[in-house]
Formats: structure tokens, C-alpha cells, sequence
């Protein structure tokens, strides 16, 4: 998914995955309001190494959830002059995926995840927000920014 980003003023690039359903009465995504887990890369990745290097299409299956994959290079998740990173990501990301995809509103079904760069990101979001998610995921996280 690609669209201008207010906040950025730019092209944003967010990748969506959506499980696919286990049952005949989930096809229809609009039957389906999917819980979900934004997970971010890290430092030097970005959305599409994610999905290209580890098998987060198969566990979004198996555990029926939609994975939400920004692309904000090397920014640590926080805002700078240039590139307010923190803002697009706490403000207009999810307006636009959840007008674009059908996902859950309910906080037991909404996760915030990340890898190293990312797992700062993650915790900071969910520990400046906890009741936007039911659960923090922080996988090799660099939760030591200001000491790098």
C-alpha cells in the first residue's frame, strides 16, 4: 500500500498482510474484523525484508492476524525537523489502514511489536499508549537509544 502522508509529506509505504481465512464465513473481509500487530523493522531494513526473510505470512495464518509493516527508514521511530516519523506513525497510520482494511477496534485484539530499531519504537509506543494494546513484543530491541 502507497499514499501521500500528510504528516511526511511524502509517499508512505506500508505493507499489509491479512491471514487467510480458515473458514467459509471469514472470506469476506468485510465479514472479518481481523485483530492485528504492527510490527516494526529495524535499523537498515525495512517492511519488505521482514516479509521476505522470515515466514510472518504463515504465522499471520495460523494465529488469524493481520500484520501491519511500515516503512519509516532509519528513523528511529521518533520525529525530526525533515521527517516526522513519531507523528505519521502515533497519528495517521492507522486511520488509513483501518479506512483501507477491516480491523479490530477492540484493545484485546491489537498488538505493537518491533526488531531491534523497531522494538524501541514498539515499547515506547505501547508504554506511552497502554491502552491502545493488549501487548508489547520487542525482539533484540535497542531500548538503549540514547546511549547508541
Amino acid at each position: 500500500m502507497q499514499f501521500y502522508a500528510n504528516t511526511l509529506q511524502q509517499t508512505a509505504i506500508i505493507s499489509v498482510i491479512l491471514p487467510e481465512p480458515r473458514s467459509s464465513d471469514q472470506v469476506s473481509l468485510t465479514a472479518t474484523e481481523w485483530p492485528y500487530m504492527i510490527l516494526l523493522h529495524g535499523l537498515g531494513m525495512n517492511q519488505s525484508d521482514i516479509i521476505r526473510k522470515t515466514s510472518i505470512e504463515r504465522y499471520a495464518t495460523a494465529t488469524q492476524m493481520a500484520i501491519i509493516l511500515p516503512s519509516l527508514g532509519r528513523s528511529c521511530y521518533l520525529d525530526s525537523p525533515s521527517f516526522p516519523a513519531w507523528q505519521f506513525l502515533t497519528t495517521e497510520l492507522m486511520p488509513r489502514v483501518t479506512a483501507t482494511f477491516k480491523l479490530s477496534t477492540n484493545l484485546a485484539d491489537c498488538f505493537i511489536a518491533g526488531i531491534s530499531m523497531g522494538g524501541y519504537g514498539a515499547l515506547r509506543w505501547g508504554l506511552i499508549e497502554p491502552k491502545r494494546f493488549r501487548g508489547i513484543g520487542v525482539i533484540s530491541g535497542a531500548v538503549n537509544y540514547f546511549n547508541w
